[in-house]
């Protein structure tokens, strides 16, 4: 049951990053999880315009979420991206994140799994699983 629409995850922890592709695969999504921007990047240009859903912490090594959030919008359009972050950080459109970032979704860890699955639905624009067009 893993043929929904495809989600990159983006988190530099790993334990976080597994947890979250485990919760949405058992939700039917086809998940794809990686560590850093640059491989974020690397794994929407191997794709072909099949990754649907970016989920991106703001916090990553080498080049900020907020830059790839900025990167991939300009690269991608029709990428739909939610930002996940820690307790800790800035207000949205304050630095270091800039004014775009406030149009981003925006999921506060530690999470549910129900919150997670509400943004994510949210940002797809439907059900589980993605059931609904774009």
């Amino acid at each position: 049951m893993h043929g929904g629409p495809h989600i990159l995850v983006v988190e530099d922890e790993p334990i976080v990053g597994a947890y979250v592709a485990r919760l949405l695969q058992r939700r039917g999504y086809r998940v794809t999880t990686v560590g850093s921007a640059s491989e974020a990047l690397d794994a929407l240009e191997r794709t072909a315009g099949d990754v649907r859903l970016m989920l991106a912490d703001t916090r990553l090594p080498g080049m900020s979420g907020a830059e790839l959030i900025d990167e991939a919008r300009r690269r991608w359009p029709q990428l739909r991206i939610v930002r996940l972050s820690g307790a800790n950080e800035p207000p949205p459109g304050s630095e270091p994140y800039g004014e775009s970032l406030g149009t981003v979704p925006f999921l506060e860890k530690p999470f549910e799994p129900g919150d997670l699955f509400r943004v994510v639905e949210s940002a797809l624009g439907g059900a589980p699983g993605g059931a609904a067009a774009d």
